[in-house]
């Protein structure tokens, strides 16, 4: 059995099938809303360990995670790379190393940390 109930939209006769009436009772009832919480990360990251020119980082992230982002502070950024994660640096000097992780809604969380490089 099909329920159909009439309304009017402007002066104008509407028919609304049960189902949408229910998904839209369903919707307002559980509460459904735009503004999500962004998670607790829990992002960490261990001291680097270096040899020579070359940084590895290692860390962890509880939260599940999409995407991880790391910029080397040399102008070099890695998409792609989770935990540990290595670069190699051109020359020495004192570089500022962060990663940003982003949940599927885009929510993110950073962590930085300084190394120093110096000439072998």
């Amino acid at each position: 059995m099909r329920l159909v109930i009439s309304a009017r939209l402007f002066g104008v006769p509407v028919r609304w099938c049960s189902t949408v009436l229910l998904l839209f009772l369903f919707l307002a009832a559980s509460g459904c809303s735009d503004s999500q919480q962004p998670p607790d990360f829990q992002l960490n990251l261990s001291p680097p360990q270096i040899e020579g020119t070359t940084v590895t980082v290692n860390g962890g992230v509880v939260a599940p995670v999409e995407r991880i982002q790391w910029d080397w502070g040399d102008g070099t950024r890695d998409p792609h790379c989770f935990f540990p994660a290595n670069h190699t640096y051109a020359r020495p000097g004192r570089y500022t190393i962060t990663v940003a992780v982003f949940d599927k809604n885009n929510f993110s969380a950073t962590k930085s940390i300084t190394v120093d490089i110096t000439p072998e």
